[in-house]
């Protein structure tokens, strides 16, 4: 979509350069990730996370990504990998439902930069006159971007200081279950390995 169309839909004085309302926090796609797969796909009340796909993260040395272009994104267990090592995803693909209103397949990063999928969106308000383009822009941007944000953060506090450790030790239990399968570790195998490992530890220790 042709910014200058975006700014002509939604009109250039409301636009600033930065606007705090178009930036997601740091653990906002953690937390994304998070109520697709622990509460039922809800977004507050009205919303429905239908899927999730193509979620994109950073490392540390700002060079490698991992990125997942699948529905089950997040099945992968590269991304829960991800997301248990402390680190923060950047980007995601989401399918968001509002009966009576819309189903809109976007792509979005943390500034907000952002691809909506229109051939597979649907204006479920049904004007006759409408473009379906121009409404699901504005519908994301003057709408969908700021309840998202929202419900983030009236929930980022139980979030961060709750929900987040215990999701990442859950997640990263599932990693080396599906890791201990794929390769046929044994439990006996692992508990050497960490038996090791604490050795070496009390020795240096000492």
């Amino acid at each position: 979509m042709n910014i200058n169309r975006v700014i002509k839909l939604i009109g250039a004085k409301n636009i600033n350069k930065v606007r705090s309302e178009f930036i997601f926090p740091e653990d906002f796609f953690n937390w994304f990730f998070y109520q697709f797969s622990e509460c039922k796909r809800l977004l507050g009340e009205n919303y429905y996370l239908k899927g999730i796909g193509g979620f994109m993260g950073n490392v540390a040395d700002e060079q490698n990504i991992i990125k997942g272009i699948s529905e089950q994104t997040s099945e992968l267990t590269v991304t829960k990998a991800f997301i248990s090592n402390g680190e923060s995803l950047k980007n995601v693909t989401a399918r968001i439902r509002k009966e009576n209103e819309v189903d809109i397949v976007f792509g979005i990063d943390h500034e907000c930069n952002s691809v909506i999928y229109v051939t597979q969106s649907a204006n479920l308000i049904l004007f006759e006159n409408g473009c379906k383009d121009d409404f699901m822009v504005v519908y994301l941007y003057d709408i969908l971007i700021p309840k998202l944000r929202s419900l983030y953060m009236s929930s980022e506090s139980i979030f961060v200081s709750e929900q987040k450790g215990s999701f990442s030790k859950k997640i990263g239990i599932e990693v080396i279950e599906s890791i201990m399968c794929h390769n046929h570790i044994t439990l006996e195998e692992l508990e050497i390995l960490i038996g090791q490992k604490n050795n070496n530890t009390k020795i240096q220790i000492s």
